[in-house]
């Protein structure tokens, strides 16, 4: 109930009904053929992938990964906005390929993946993860 007064002391009452919808949207993320470790070498790093599963909460439709952020601490190492993966049965996965892995050096990397979709009342709906790596790829030193 809303109740209103004007400056000279009237007072007017109004009810109103408000209904609330929870939406949202999340994705896990899987590095792939990295090992146990969680310490990608360069073997490793040929044939990556990253993969998730989307959880949808409510009704949202024309879901899509919209951006996948690769970051070293608050540094913005990369990001792909191009060439998304698509999402079928609720799954996506970003193939190997030399235009994102390349950009990745030694270091510690912080992985996020933007999804976005439309809710039932036309509304822009995002979500994202994210998941920290290890990338080791300096050869050892050849004993001598």
């Amino acid at each position: 109930t809303i109740i209103a007064t004007d400056i000279a002391g009237n007072t007017a009452e109004k009810t109103v009904s408000v209904s609330v919808v929870d939406i949202g949207l999340s994705t896990s993320i899987t590095w792939n053929n990295i090992g146990i470790d969680n310490i990608i070498n360069t073997a490793e790093m040929a044939t990556a992938t990253l993969s998730g599963t989307v959880s949808v909460i409510g009704t949202v439709s024309s879901i899509s990964v919209s951006s996948i952020v690769f970051k070293q601490g608050d540094t913005t190492v990369h990001v792909i906005t191009t060439n998304l993966p698509a999402i079928v049965n609720n799954t996506w996965t970003l193939a190997n390929n030399s235009a994102w892995t390349s950009k990745l050096t030694q270091g510690d990397y912080t992985v996020i993946v933007n999804l976005a979709g439309k809710g039932a009342s036309n509304q822009d709906v995002t979500g994202l993860n994210s998941i920290t790596t290890k990338i080791d790829i300096t050869q050892p030193a050849q004993p001598t």
